[in-house]
């Protein structure tokens, strides 16, 4: 097993696969990359690499990432380093069938670096560049993978941490938030009623066959019947109960994925303290360019606010979008 090792030239701690290296073997030359490899008899080598290429996205970088979720798989990550850093970082979760590279997630993540946060976007398992498998997908399993994203902006030096999470990514970052360690969440046309959502993609007859056979095929992919197991266990709505960082809650009145009932729920079950905006126009992805551009700057300027960006007082309750 090989474990990627990327120092950051522009600060103070090295770059590393958190849980893979031991502590003793952490102390890295801060101008030059290196990786380390697990020999035959179980000793971590180290040996010397050529530097990365950085490509440069506005006023900072971009740099390739690894780290290990909860079960050990290794996820891959995007961490986007502002020029000038406010010690806050955000962590960027994606839709089921989505991944790090979408289109909305780079923008947000362009937005936010230029206000001087450290973002990272992710793939959760079984997507992207991660490892694992699709088949054993679940909000739990996610909102673990969550977590250990965050673990790893802490590791890095961020003191106060953000969450956005978009669809089925949305209920991961709620159930994470719900547990506390979060200082701002953002949500966008979040799955508030998971079982619902499953039961909408598969009808009555192919929820039966599904459980039946333990798998359906979503896209292309496998999912496995844990899914819906994990979403009969889970209750989202006690969740956002639990969820006492301020929260922003978007979500499209088109959204024929997700419907805006969930959000208004999920609203509800906030006792008002969560902030709702409902775009009257807007489909799940939010795919016209007027409804994604407010979407960018709903959540670019909520997560500013409340991470100490640029201050501006935060505001609450219910609000229609025109």
């Amino acid at each position: 097993m090989e474990f990627s090792v990327v120092p950051l030239l522009e600060m103070a701690e090295p770059y590393m696969d958190l849980g893979a290296l031991s502590k003793e073997n952490t102390g890295l030359h801060r101008a030059r990359p290196l990786c380390y490899r697990r020999a035959a008899m179980g000793k971590i080598v180290r040996t010397e690499n050529k530097p990365r290429p950085v490509r440069r996205l506005g006023n900072g970088r971009m740099e390739k990432v690894f780290f290990l979720a909860p079960d050990g798989t290794r996820l891959c990550g995007v961490c986007h380093h502002p020029a000038r850093w406010r010690g806050t970082g955000v962590v960027l979760c994606h839709g089921m069938m989505s991944s790090k590279d979408g289109d909305k997630h780079r923008a947000l993540a362009g937005r936010l670096v230029r206000r001087g946060h450290l973002v990272l976007r992710f793939d959760f398992a079984g997507r992207g560049e991660s490892g694992g498998d699709f088949l054993g997908l679940s909000i739990s399993r996610q909102a673990g993978e969550a977590a250990a994203a965050l673990a790893f902006l802490r590791a890095r030096g961020a003191r106060v941490l953000g969450v956005e999470g978009s669809s089925l990514g949305g209920a991961a970052a709620i159930r994470l938030a719900a547990g506390g360690g979060v200082d701002a969440l953002v949500t966008w046309a979040a799955v508030g009623r998971a079982e619902r959502l499953a039961e909408g993609m598969a009808g009555p007859e192919g929820m039966e066959r599904w459980a039946r056979d333990g798998v359906r095929c979503v896209e292309g992919q496998p999912v496995g019947y844990s899914l819906i197991e994990d979403a009969r266990r889970l209750d989202l709505l006690t969740a956002a109960a639990r969820v006492k960082c301020p929260w922003l809650i978007v979500h499209g009145a088109r959204d024929a994925v997700v419907p805006v009932s969930d959000a208004e729920e999920l609203h509800r079950a906030s006792s008002g303290r969560a902030r709702l905006e409902i775009l009257p126009e807007a489909d799940h992805q939010f795919t016209a360019a007027s409804d994604r551009r407010r979407a960018l700057r709903l959540a670019t300027e909520f997560l500013d606010s409340n991470l100490g960006g640029r201050p501006r007082p935060p505001r609450a309750g219910r609000r229609r979008t025109s």
